[in-house]
């Protein structure tokens, strides 16, 4: 790349967000430790206004999450039509608790999963990035966000 650049904080969630919400699916890996990384398309479904990005999942992908010897993850997000890709590593948190949801705030559980459509089956997941790369490939740039 032919320019690097690092973000404050603010900027590289506010980029986090515009991207991730942009393309929506990712390569969600799990088990980053070994070779190679059970990975799999998750839509997300929402980041907040602190850069944690929050899928919804069944129950039973919620299960590998929390039977992991270790919380690590990485999300890769790429959009090829308009030259930009994103990587996240963060750490993984299942929560089946609706309460706990709402404390975050009305408008996040509302985007999140709307009312008529609360089932038990389903958990959410939330990231917290720890590291973010974002590649502009059209304009040559590269950003370490986080």
């Amino acid at each position: 790349m032919a320019d690097t650049k690092n973000m404050n904080r603010s900027d590289a969630i506010k980029k986090i967000k515009d991207v991730a919400e942009d393309i929506s699916i990712c390569m969600f890996c799990t088990h980053t430790e070994g070779i190679p990384f059970e990975t799999r398309p998750m839509g997300t479904r929402k980041v907040d206004e602190d850069g944690s990005i929050w899928f919804l999942s069944s129950d039973n992908f919620s299960k590998k999450i929390e039977n992991m010897h270790d919380d690590k993850v990485q999300l890769i997000y790429s959009k090829p039509s308009q030259t930009y890709f994103l990587s996240i590593f963060g750490h993984a948190e299942v929560i089946k608790d609706f309460l706990k949801i709402e404390k975050l705030g009305n408008n996040l559980i509302k985007a999140l999963l709307p009312e008529e459509k609360r089932n038990p089956n389903l958990t959410f997941i939330r990231i917290t990035p720890e590291h973010a790369n974002f590649w502009d490939t059209k304009n040559g740039k590269m950003l370490s966000l986080l």
